[in-house]
């Protein structure tokens, strides 16, 4: 049995919005496809079997008003219907527009300008009138291939306009928005477009206005229609594009003649527009998920920052997001400095941050680069080495500091990288020695950069560990194009100058980690327990007894020679004295269905954990060429849908979305 989660209706504008409405409560079937008007109502069509007051029809209406109040509930259609509804929308005389695709022959039309089905499945329009009692207009609309409609949009004249998948080699299009892949032969991708299509009561037969075809990306996010009939639909931008950046979204406006424009979208990568409307000043409203930490949100906004976050800090009985810039941002990975226990650099995705208090307070580093791939750290008694696998604009690139992140210093990548590098591993003590891994080669210097030796694995190289003599990977193999690929672990004495040991190990890339007290003795998780070998024992594994819970993640503490911190599958803590031959529970660490996607240890046995950070909903405001003026987080975690804009007749910004119903989602009037 599906369930779907409450709608929630803001009625926003540039200076405020009024407080949220739950409209329904949860209900039991498929998820119902969402529309809404210009005057605030919401319009909700879904496949029920049987209505709330037992009306069994194939589909479902509901149409609510601003408050929730219901103003048609109505079943439609009957058991010869064989259609898929994709899209509904409503014009401002209240008249009710699906669409989607069918097989049916016998669709019940009505002023159609296309009157048999020539695909396997077919696009199709449905305009009802306001009550659902009458066919005002009904066609078929596609192809000799498999059609369907994804989205619709009205006008104030009541022309639509329909966002189509199209497999048919004779679709009209009138045009095309760039490249444009065919959907015929070999590569059989389907075409993407825009359609128009002028049905007024003034025309006998309604008739195509434009076809735009566009760039094969997948499908365009939901796009809008203002009262003249202008689109405005997000549309990725590739144009720019280089191995090491996110598409970056620019809004496609196209007027009712059919002419149009591109304005980018100022924002990052990561947080992607999904939706847009044309704002009374010529501007325009957006919406759409970001990851936290990457928006930026202006100074005007109702909430500045993420109300999720991916870092916790966890000494003792209690876990704790801290305050400072960290919490907002998204956390990627941890490293602890080999010199001082209590200072640790988190790797975010929009740079560095370090702390100097054992992670209760945080600050942001300057650096060259921006994303930060992989990161260790070396020290001796003279130099205390921070390396950075760091990825800028022209690439990736090394970089070292021995001043805790203050300066910087780059060194050249190895030439003819097979790839982008995704793991580092530093001597301990030798500064000048580091091991990179791109794909299926490892890549070590032994003279701070100056030269590179390379040693080449058959599958791609996915975990690095060193120590002082050691050095350790695991990379996925494939000894033929028939045989299952294995993890294997592989095993160097001389520094990985060659690697002459190997073993298969169970359940994919493990967590490597060499004991700081210990030289040569390895750690790994392997399925539900962890697993140690060493310089002496290896290839033979030794499985530590099993935890009260199986182990998920584990780190040494950098200060207790033999103490190990485990992280349970259930979020419990535990903990070893014994170099994980026994363990004790410790407090509950992480919320129920919380996962740590990386776990350190710092001085004290203070835990701090990455999480993942879910994805988070966003609106802005854009002028006529693309400048922000306002741009807020909305607070609360997004569950597979993009809030939802439309525009009220004075004025105000209606966001609708369907949200997950957690507690930090908000409840209160916008300001």
């Amino acid at each position: 049995m599906i369930r779907w989660m409450a709608f929630a209706l803001w009625a926003m504008t540039l200076n405020g919005a009024t407080v949220e409405t739950t409209l329904l409560g949860t209900l039991n079937g498929a998820q119902p496809v969402v529309g809404s008007d210009g005057q605030g109502n919401v319009l909700l069509v879904s496949s029920q079997p049987c209505s709330i007051l037992q009306e069994c029809q194939p589909y479902t209406l509901v149409k609510l008003d601003s408050t929730g109040k219901v103003l048609l509930r109505k079943g439609i259609g009957d058991a010869s219907w064989r259609l898929q509804v994709n899209a509904v929308a409503m014009d401002r005389a209240g008249n009710i527009v699906l669409g989607g695709s069918t097989g049916d022959a016998n669709l019940p039309l009505a002023r159609a300008f296309r009157t048999k089905p020539e695909g396997p499945s077919e696009a199709y329009l449905m305009q009802l009138s306001p009550d659902a009692s009458r066919i005002l207009f009904a066609s078929y609309l596609g192809g000799n291939g498999p059609d369907q409609l994804i989205s619709v949009a009205v006008d104030a004249a009541g022309n639509i306009t329909a966002v189509l998948q199209t497999l048919s080699t004779d679709f009209p299009f009138t045009g095309s928005e760039g490249p444009v892949l065919p959907s015929s032969g070999p590569i059989g991708l389907p075409r993407v477009a825009i359609v128009r299509i002028l049905t007024t009561s003034t025309l006998a037969t309604p008739r195509i206005a434009y076809a735009i075809g566009l760039p094969w990306t997948g499908p365009p996010a939901e796009l809008s229609v203002s009262a003249d009939g202008t689109v405005v639909t997000p549309l990725p931008d590739f144009s720019i594009l280089t191995p090491f950046q996110a598409p970056r979204t620019d809004l496609l406006e196209i007027r009712p003649d059919g002419t149009r424009r591109r304005i980018p979208v100022p924002l990052p990568g990561e947080s992607q527009t999904r939706r847009a409307i044309p704002a009374s000043d010529g501007g325009f409203w957006i919406t759409g998920t970001t990851l936290g930490g990457v928006l930026p949100a202006t100074a005007n906004a109702w909430r500045p920052s993420s109300s999720s976050f991916s870092y916790l800090r966890w000494e003792g009985p209690q876990s704790i997001a801290p305050p400072g810039p960290i919490r907002a941002l998204t956390v990627r990975s941890l490293e602890v400095d080999r010199a001082d226990g209590n200072r640790i650099y988190a790797a975010t995705l929009t740079g560095l941050a370090r702390t100097e208090d054992n992670g209760w307070t945080w600050e942001i580093l300057a650096t060259p680069f921006r994303t930060v791939q992989a990161m260790a750290t070396s020290s001796n008694s003279l130099t205390n080495r921070l390396w950075v696998l760091g990825i800028h604009d022209n690439g990736p690139a090394i970089f070292f500091s021995d001043n805790r992140g203050v300066t910087w210093k780059s060194l050249p990548v190895p030439m003819g990288l097979p790839g982008l590098p995704t793991a580092i591993a530093a001597h301990p003590t030798d500064t000048q020695v580091l091991h990179l891994a791109a794909r299926t080669t490892l890549y070590s210097t032994r003279n701070g950069g100056e030269t590179w030796t390379q040693r080449s694995f058959s599958g791609p190289i996915t975990t690095v560990a060193a120590d002082t003599t050691t050095v350790a990977l695991v990379a996925f193999t494939s000894r033929s194009m028939f045989a299952r690929p294995v993890t294997e672990l592989h095993w160097s004495d001389d520094g990985g100058e060659t690697f002459p040991r190997s073993v298969s190990v169970a359940f994919g890339p493990p967590t490597l980690r060499f004991d700081p007290f210990e030289p040569g003795s390895l750690y790994f998780n392997s399925g539900p327990r962890i697993t140690r070998t060493s310089r002496d024992t290896f290839p033979v594994l030794e499985e530590l007894p099993f935890a009260p819970f199986p182990i998920v993640q584990f780190a040494f503490q950098p200060d207790l020679p033999g103490v190990i911190l485990g992280l349970a599958v259930d979020g419990r803590g535990q903990r070893s004295a014994d170099g994980g031959r026994s363990w004790q529970p410790l407090a509950t660490s992480l919320a129920p269905g919380q996962v740590a996607m990386q776990m350190v240890a710092g001085a004290g046995g203070v835990v701090h954990l990455a999480l993942p950070t879910p994805f988070e909903a966003f609106a802005g405001k854009l002028t006529a060429n693309g400048e922000v003026t306002y741009l807020t987080y909305l607070g609360g975690r997004l569950a597979g849908a993009t809030p939802g804009l439309t525009m009220t007749p004075n004025g105000q910004v209606v966001i609708t979305g369907q949200m997950d119903g957690s507690r930090d989602f908000p409840g209160q009037i916008l300001r």
